[in-house]
């Protein structure tokens, strides 16, 4: 009986055993040694799932920067939260380009070109209607460097802008030549609102007419003239675009 007892025991404890963790350096009889995990970067292998999404993470890396907007809508809205020392660096550069005498020469030939021809001319001609003024070349002269002097005022107004970017991290303002594309496509306009007013001089000069309003039948003719004089500005405005598009993209 006691032979008994001492076996039921031995199995007992051999079975309870069986589920308890073994200890270090320690092995329970019918359980197989359990295995460490290597611990990636101690020197021994990674799992298939770590390689796996360590190669990953380096093909992710080495993707070129090809996309169109995801990841940079909100770093290029952040660029414009401007804080006082961008704005005082922005203002420093934005002097730094600028000049006094343009600035003075730009306001005096748009704002004081009329009236200064208006009071020589009526010192030559006293008495002088208003509608006679504007009908006379002097006038024609006048606004026209006045309204050139609006395109230049403009462009610097475009020049202080793309300093302004450039100061804050974008370029392409630079890149696309801005200021000159605007410049060049106002001094377009600027001929063509020029052409017209001169086809209607000369079509009233023609036909013996006081005014545009009077000339009648031959008002189709100075419609055709202001669509082809319109329709080459447009075609010329489009050209200065594409090669400066072109430029800027292949720069």
């Amino acid at each position: 009986r006691n032979c008994f007892l001492v076996a039921l025991s031995c199995v007992i404890l051999s079975s309870v055993g069986a589920f308890l963790p073994p200890q270090e350096g320690r092995t329970v009889r019918g359980v197989a040694p359990q295995r460490q995990r290597p611990i990636h970067g101690s020197g021994g292998r990674s799992s298939p799932l770590l390689q796996t999404t360590t190669s990953l993470r380096a093909q992710v890396s080495r993707s070129p920067g090809t996309l169109a907007l995801a990841g940079k809508l909100f770093s290029t809205l952040q660029k414009f939260v401007i804080g006082k020392s961008e704005a005082r660096k922005i203002a420093a550069a934005i002097i730094h380009e600028s000049h006094i005498g343009d600035l003075v020469l730009l306001t005096a030939l748009g704002y004081g070109t009329i009236p200064l021809t208006k009071l020589m001319r009526r010192r030559r001609h006293p008495g002088e209607s208003k509608s006679a003024w504007l009908r006379s070349p002097s006038y024609r002269i006048a606004k026209a460097f006045s309204q050139l002097s609006s395109i230049g005022g403009v462009v610097y107004l475009v020049d202080w802008i793309a300093v302004a970017l450039k100061e804050i991290g974008l370029h392409f303002p630079l890149k696309m030549n801005l200021p000159t594309i605007v410049a060049q496509c106002g001094f377009a306009m600027w001929l063509a609102v020029n052409a017209s007013a001169a086809k209607q001089g000369l079509l009233c000069r023609c036909l013996k007419v006081a005014s545009p309003e009077d000339l009648g039948r031959a008002n189709i003719y100075d419609r055709l003239g202001d669509g082809i004089i319109y329709f080459t500005a447009v075609l010329v405005i489009l050209d200065i675009l594409c090669v400066e598009t072109g430029r800027a993209m292949g720069s």
